[in-house]
C-alpha cells in the first residue's frame, strides 16, 4: 500500500471478487482509470482496471486499529508531522490535543511510522482503539464540471464519519461544526447567485485525496476547507481565528480572515502559510479556515449557538465574494 500511495495518495485495502486488493482509484471515465493504471505500471506495480456496477465494499469497521499520534497541536508541529506523513490532522484524545499521523489495522505499519517520526525528533505514540461500525455511505455524486468562465465554489467540510476531528468542551464535535457551517455557507452563496458544491453533505468519512479529486474534476474556481481548531482542554484561554493557504490562496485567505473579523467578535490569530494536503494538491486558490477552538472557553460558547455559527458562515461567504469581485 505504501508503494501505491507514493504514486497516488488515498489507496486502501479492500476485496474484489473475494480476493484482497489495494483500491487506488474509482472513476466513471475509463480513460482516467487507464491513465492511473499506466502510472502504476510504470512504477512496477501490477495495476488492473476492474469494471463494477456498484461501490467496492468499504474498509471494514469494528476491529482493532492502531493510531499513531504526536502530543501537541501547534501549526508548526502539524507541519513537521506532515513532512513525514502527509495528511496529519489535529484531534483530541482523552481530553488532550494531539496530531494524528496515521491509522492502521496492522501494528507493524504503525510501528514503522512511529519509528520514522521519532527519528525526526517527534514524540510519536501508538494508541490502540476499536473502530466504530458505521453504515456504508452512498457514493458521492460527481459535480458537473464548471464551464469556462463559470464560477464554482468548492466547500470542504473537514473530517466526518469515523473521523470526528477535534472533540472539545461539552462534547463539541469538530465534524458537526464543520458540516453545519459548510451547509450554511453553501446556502448563503447560492442565495447570492453563486454555484457551489460540497465534498461531503452528510456525516461521512472522505479521505483527503478524494476531496482534492472532487474539486479538480469539477474545475472549481476556489476551494474552501472548513475546520475547527483544538488544543488541550486544560488551556481554555486559547481562542481565535486562523486561515491557512499554501501558494495561490493567499488573497482568498486574507479576504476571508478580514471578513470574519469585521463581523464576528473573536481573536485574530492571523493568516498563515501551511503545507496541508488539500492546499498543496489543489490547482485552484485554496484555503483552510480554522473557525475557532472547540477547546477554548470563548470559541466553544460561540460554537454552541446556532446564530453564531450562521454568522461565521455568512462572514466566510462575504469574504469569498469580496475575493471574487
Amino acid at each position: 500500500r505504501s508503494r501505491v500511495n507514493a504514486v497516488e495518495p488515498g489507496a486502501f485495502r479492500t476485496t474484489v471478487n473475494g480476493a484482497p486488493a489495494i483500491q487506488e482509484g474509482r472513476f466513471r471515465q475509463q480513460s482516467r482509470a487507464n491513465e492511473l493504471q499506466l502510472r502504476l505500471q510504470q512504477a512496477g506495480l501490477r495495476a488492473q482496471v476492474v469494471e463494477t456496477q456498484r461501490v467496492t465494499p468499504p474498509r471494514p469497521t469494528g476491529e482493532i486499529v492502531y493510531q499513531v499520534i504526536v502530543p501537541g497541536s501547534s501549526a508548526l508541529l502539524r507541519s513537521r508531522v506532515n513532512r513525514i506523513e502527509p495528511g496529519a490532522f489535529r484531534t483530541t484524545m482523552n481530553g488532550e490535543a494531539v496530531i494524528q499521523a496515521g491509522r492502521f489495522r496492522e501494528q507493524p505499519r504503525a510501528n514503522q511510522l512511529q519509528q520514522r517520526l521519532r527519528q525526526a525528533g517527534l514524540q510519536a505514540q501508538i494508541v490502540q482503539t476499536r473502530a466504530s461500525a458505521t453504515p456504508q455511505p452512498s457514493p458521492i455524486r460527481p459535480t458537473p464540471p464548471a464551464r469556462q468562465g463559470e464560477i464554482l465554489i468548492m466547500i470542504d467540510p473537514g473530517h466526518g464519519g469515523r473521523d470526528p476531528g477535534a472533540v472539545g468542551r461539552n462534547g463539541l464535535l469538530e465534524k458537526e461544526i464543520n458540516l453545519f457551517i459548510s451547509r450554511r455557507l453553501q446556502q448563503t452563496l447560492e442565495r447570492r447567485g453563486y454555484r457551489t458544491a460540497l465534498t461531503r453533505s452528510s456525516d461521512r468519512e472522505v479521505d483527503l485525496q478524494p476531496r482534492v479529486a472532487i474539486a479538480e474534476r469539477a474545475n472549481a474556481t476556489v476551494f474552501v476547507s472548513i475546520h475547527a481548531n483544538a488544543i488541550s482542554l486544560s488551556r481554555p484561554e486559547v481562542n481565535g481565528l486562523e486561515t491557512y493557504y499554501y501558494s495561490s490562496g493567499r488573497g482568498l485567505a486574507q479576504a476571508i480572515q478580514s471578513s470574519i473579523l469585521r463581523r464576528v467578535n473573536m481573536r485574530d490569530r492571523g493568516v498563515r502559510q501551511a503545507r496541508f494536503y488539500v492546499l498543496r494538491n489543489t490547482s485552484m486558490p485554496a484555503v483552510l479556515v480554522e473557525t475557532g477552538f472547540v477547546t477554548g472557553r470563548e470559541d466553544a460558547a460561540r460554537f454552541q449557538s446556532t446564530a453564531a455559527r450562521e454568522q461565521i458562515a455568512d462572514a466566510i461567504a462575504q469574504g469569498i465574494i469580496d475575493y471574487l469581485r
